[in-house]
């Protein structure tokens, strides 16, 4: 199975949305060492910080997540045991729908995680070529 695209919608805020296709900016250029080096810090340095987002997202959420829940518990305690109240709370369509949001973002945390690895990976195999053609520059010499 040939994967072509590695399509990517980023929307970290409501308004700010990017495209990308990580396999072609994971792709590397034979011909092109000194270019891809060169722009290689960029590239990591904007998909990490895509992860420093997506993750401070995620924690935004928990948060709401968490307060949502002891706010739902007070709602919802008058005259229950605690296990009826949690079946309600987690039944609650506001607590489905940010709950649902969390699972979103961790996915997407985890995504934009190994999306970070593979251009560390992609740091290293760079800097693999550029010594094999140095070292072929000077046999040839």
């Amino acid at each position: 199975m040939s994967i072509k695209t590695i399509p990517v919608t980023i929307s970290i805020r409501d308004k700010d949305i990017e495209q990308s296709n990580l396999k072609k900016e994971l792709r590397i250029d034979r011909y092109r060492l000194g270019h891809e080096l060169s722009h290689q810090p960029g590239l990591y340095a904007w998909w990490a910080s895509l992860s420093a987002a997506a993750a401070a997202r995620l924690d935004e959420l928990e948060d709401r997540l968490d307060d949502l829940e002891e706010e739902l518990f007070e709602e919802y305690k008058e005259g229950r045991k605690v296990t009826d109240v949690k079946h309600k709370i987690k039944r609650d369509s506001k607590y489905l729908e940010l709950r649902d949001k969390v699972r979103r973002w961790k996915s997407a945390k985890r995504f934009l995680e190994k999306a970070e690895k593979a251009f560390e990976q992609r740091l290293e195999a760079l800097r693999s070529l550029s010594a094999r053609e140095r070292r072929e520059r000077r046999e040839e010499e």
